[in-house]
């Protein structure tokens, strides 16, 4: 059951994200003794791997609840991942952030 919500979520994200690459780590790989290959989920649109997850949350909500507007808190990755989803979708999305946020974020 868990494995075909996997499918399920990976099937529908790759229509919106593009495939990040996996890289080698030569530095990583000497001090464990063996291959570790690095996901570069920082290439994804807003930066961060949070993207995947805003996206399928917008989806299933919208299957479950009939809606298309989204309301998220956030001082960075996650309040641009939902923004993205939403925009992407066709969603009315509003962000709140803290008076006092990191203006870089």
């Amino acid at each position: 059951m868990l494995e075909s919500k996997f499918k399920t979520a990976r099937k529908f994200l790759s229509q919106y994200l593009p495939q990040t690459r996996l890289v080698l780590s030569p530095s990583l790989q000497e001090s464990q003794g063996q291959k570790v290959w690095l996901k570069l989920e920082g290439e994804l649109p807003t930066g961060s791997f949070k993207v995947r997850g805003a996206i399928y949350a917008v989806l299933v909500n919208e299957q479950r609840l009939a809606t298309r507007e989204v309301v998220a808190s956030s001082t960075g990755n996650h309040g641009a991942a939902v923004a993205y989803a939403a925009q992407l979708l066709g969603w009315k999305a509003r962000i709140f952030l803290p008076e006092m946020s990191n203006p870089v974020k």
